[in-house]
């Protein structure tokens, strides 16, 4: 999206639009580069383009201050809307010098597990006919089939960072004690949790999508 000024002539009260350049998205800034919306986000995350904020569910990615406050990033916020940013020409110039460092930094910390890990990972979702397993749903997987993996190396994988990865770990942890706390509980118990529980249930975690 082009953005303009409009710039008041004193002399002749008329408005004239001057350019800012092209500005687009950070999805958009992806298709530049052949990336995914994960993948894109990590690399400006490596560059301490992008920061992540938000807490749970409203955790996001958002431009870093001093993107904006050097004029080469804008955050959007309209009301009404979901919150995005785009980013401008200096901020792409200034990435594009800088772009394939931040490949080789992350291709030198995938060690061999990792890759092994992430070619698994992308065979069984090229599998699966339901897309691709969600950010929670990879955890597990990786977790169940590669145990050795860090939180680090998951993220690595994944594109997210090590803080969303324990995030899904804490969940999954609390879904085995629910289980196994299930588990031991006698038929009649049982029958009455079951009762207990709201008719409009939301779908299982591998129903999910």
């Amino acid at each position: 999206m082009e953005y303009f000024n409009e710039i008041l002539d004193r002399k002749t009260g008329t408005l004239s639009r001057v350019s800012q350049g092209d500005w687009i998205t950070i999805t958009e800034l992806g298709d530049l580069y052949d990336m995914g919306k994960r993948e894109v986000r990590d690399i400006l995350r490596r560059l301490e383009v992008l920061v992540v904020e938000g807490a749970e569910r409203h955790r996001r990615h958002r431009l870093a201050r001093w993107v904006v406050e050097r004029g080469w990033g804008r955050r959007i916020e309209a009301k009404g809307t979901h919150p995005f940013d785009v980013v401008g020409p200096e901020l792409r110039q200034w990435l594009s010098s800088r772009w394939q460092q931040a490949l080789q930094d992350k291709a030198r910390e995938a060690t061999a597990s990792t890759v092994e890990a992430a070619r698994a990972l992308a065979h069984f979702n090229g599998n699966r006919l339901n897309g691709d397993l969600t950010v929670q749903q990879s955890v597990s997987w990786l977790i169940d089939h590669f145990p050795h993996l860090t939180q680090c190396e998951m993220g690595l994988i994944l594109n997210v960072t090590q803080q969303m990865i324990a995030k899904w770990m804490n969940v999954r942890s609390a879904q085995i004690r629910d289980a196994k706390a299930l588990k031991a509980m006698d038929l009649d118990e049982r029958k009455a949790l079951r009762s207990s529980l709201h008719a409009d249930a939301p779908l299982s975690f591998w129903q999910k999508e």
